[in-house]
């Protein structure tokens, strides 16, 4: 009897050290390691990830090299390095009482941003590339909501007589975004969708130019199907993005390992 006790009190105890175990592994912040990419063609690209901690130290993948500067928590430059033309290019970022301030790209442009009290940010994009004279490229508003970015309206303004527009929206899903838990990258508002706290579903891209009296209208859709691992994490999309007016429709398959 005795000898009964014993062998049920130690499966019951090894049983819920398994269901321990496993819940802890489901809740773990995850990181990404690398992504698959295979492109309809069959072309395969991985890219992938590095870390100190949290942060994240560099994105690699066969044509590029992205190396990130921490100061303080916050990404303060991202170096990307061409390998096919062997060019580099540093885009530095300011922040200003934990938010973005400013993007720049030396010799080329820069981006300021100023947050509203309606949850939307305003920014706008000079060109540099004649300094000291500077021409605004466009301006535009940021909508945010619950971690996530909503919707994007961009006006050009370096088009003499001619009104051009372009707008992004994003419906998204409930599980969590793996960029999201890198450190600080979700302040970069220049990356957009891809910096959510969740997984954007659909994408619609619109642009509308006027001129002469003549509007002209054209979209792209990007529509994205994820299978999730029990932590709701993606572990695989089905991409598909479409330009109607153009007739053109092409599909991606991403593979995401942690």
């Amino acid at each position: 009897m005795r000898n009964n006790r014993y062998i049920f009190w130690l499966i019951t105890s090894l049983f819920f050290a398994i269901v321990g175990c496993t819940s802890d592994s489901e809740n773990q912040t995850k990181l990404i390691k690398n992504v698959v990419e295979t492109s309809d063609s069959g072309t395969v690209q991985t890219t992938n990830y590095t870390y100190n901690g949290t942060q994240l130290m560099a994105i690699e993948s066969p044509d590029t090299l992205k190396e990130f500067t921490y100061d303080s928590g916050y990404i303060t430059a991202i170096v990307t390095t061409d390998k096919v033309k062997n060019e580099k290019s540093l885009v530095n970022y300011t922040y200003e009482s934990g938010f973005l301030k400013r993007v720049e790209l030396g010799g080329s442009y820069y981006i300021t941003y100023t947050q509203n009290a309606d949850n939307t940010v305003s920014y706008q994009k000079m060109d540099t590339k004649a300094y000291p004279l500077e021409t605004k490229i466009y301006h535009g508003t940021l909508k945010l909501k619950d971690g996530n970015m909503l919707s994007e309206e961009r006006i050009l303004d370096n088009s003499a007589g001619v009104i051009s527009k372009y707008t992004v929206s994003y419906e998204y899903d409930s599980k969590t975004n793996p960029l999201h838990n890198i450190e600080g990258y979700d302040k970069l508002w220049d990356h957009e969708g891809i910096i959510s706290n969740n997984n954007y579903l659909i994408s619609t891209v619109e642009t509308t130019v006027e001129s002469n009296g003549q509007i002209i209208s054209s979209a792209t859709y990007y529509k994205n199907n994820f299978k999730y691992d029990k932590a709701s994490y993606p572990v695989e999309k089905n991409s598909l993005m479409s330009i109607p007016h153009k007739g053109i429709s092409i599909s991606l398959n991403t593979v995401y390992n942690y």
